[in-house]
């Protein structure tokens, strides 16, 4: 049975599969709304066909809009034939009772002493071909690789990070202009459902320690700027500040460049830092000057936010600073993307623990 949905603003066929173990999502989506992943020990995934394709990574918590209902759940990515989302046996057994009608297309259940029901749609019938990977969906546990050896020993640098980032030889500064009066902006005016949204993220910068409060002569205003997956990204509009603060020259990367230093490399892997600005200490002389006001409260990043013209040069030379010894080799950064490039796979094993052990001793945090 197949079901229109949403994730985000993002309209989306679901196929409900009581013969798949898991939840799956289409590759294809991932990659397009940018869904958040995390490392996970590999498994198999023994497909209809007799296949067997290899897992090793999760989405978590992703919101998935049903007819009617909002569902919260974890995905596994697969390359999905027909559909764009599974649901199976792990979100259907969290239904407890399920009258399931699979010739009229209706599913019946019952959460919180509400009643559902998910009708599905009749132009959108499975296909053969879906079947063919998906009605005997099951789980098999496969021997991991060489690479996934490395990813589970080095599994703690793909974690959320739970404190705040130590100081480095790199923090970030605000240097302002000879004779700069502090700017105090009101917040921009908001209807009341992105004031909730502001506030849920503020408090949840307060909760990772980002952010705390501030009695500031400086602030700048808050803005809400719409992500592809249809949820929110806040941020602070920091160009009055940013008009004031003398720009640094530290160098950036040219692609071009960059580029060359390829070479026969023919393995490579691509990391993006968790976060990255947020894994960067500010210097405590500066930290009033990036407060922010919202319409209930003033406050003041303590980590490196988004926004600030020198964020940039100061990112790029810590990450320079902690990769000296590798840059050039097998590893080029180009801000919070590293690129880990290699001949073939036996030496790129031994390239990726290089790079991998500064992470982990330099407390920074990864996404594959």
């Amino acid at each position: 049975m197949k079901l229109q949905g949403k994730v985000g603003k993002r309209d989306v066929l679901i196929l409900v599969d009581s013969g798949s173990t898991h939840n799956f999502v289409s590759e294809s989506i991932v990659q397009e709304l940018h869904l958040m992943m995390q490392y996970v020990t590999p498994f198999g995934v023994h497909i209809g066909n007799g296949d067997i394709i290899r897992c090793n990574s999760i989405c978590k918590n992703l919101d998935v809009q049903l007819p009617g209902l909002k569902i919260t759940q974890d995905f596994f990515p697969f390359s999905i034939g027909g559909a764009d989302l599974v649901l199976g046996i792990q979100w259907l057994a969290s239904l407890n009772t399920v009258q399931a009608n699979w010739h009229e297309m209706f599913l019946i259940f019952t959460i919180d002493g509400q009643k559902y029901k998910l009708q599905g749609v009749p132009s959108k019938t499975t296909t053969p071909a879906t079947f063919q990977f998906l009605a005997t969906t099951t789980e098999i546990h496969l021997p991991p690789s060489p690479i996934d050896k490395i990813l589970s020993e080095f599994s703690i640098i793909f974690q959320e990070p739970e404190t705040l980032p130590p100081f480095r030889n790199h923090t970030h500064s605000i240097p302002l202009i000879t004779n700069a009066q502090p700017p105090n902006i009101r917040p921009y005016h908001y209807p009341y459902n992105k004031k909730i949204e502001i506030e849920s993220q503020v408090a949840e910068l307060l909760k990772k320690g980002f952010i705390k409060p501030s009695c500031s002569p400086f602030a700048s205003p808050i803005l809400l700027v719409s992500k592809k997956e249809g949820t929110w990204r806040m941020c602070v509009d920091y160009r009055a500040l940013n008009k004031l603060t003398i720009p640094d020259k530290y160098p950036i990367p040219n692609i071009d460049e960059l580029l060359d230093e390829l070479n026969s490399a023919k393995v490579f892997s691509k990391i993006d830092l968790r976060s990255g600005y947020h894994q960067i200490q500010v210097n405590q002389e500066d930290i009033p000057k990036i407060a922010f006001r919202t319409h209930s409260g003033h406050y003041e990043f303590v980590v490196m936010p988004f926004g600030l013209t020198n964020a940039p040069s100061t990112f790029q030379a810590t990450m320079n600073d902690l990769f000296c010894p590798h840059l050039r080799k097998f590893i080029l950064v180009f801000f919070d993307d590293i690129l880990i490039y290699s001949k073939d796979e036996i030496q790129h094993q031994l390239h990726l623990r290089g790079p991998f052990l500064v992470t982990r001793s330099s407390i920074l945090c990864k996404v594959l």
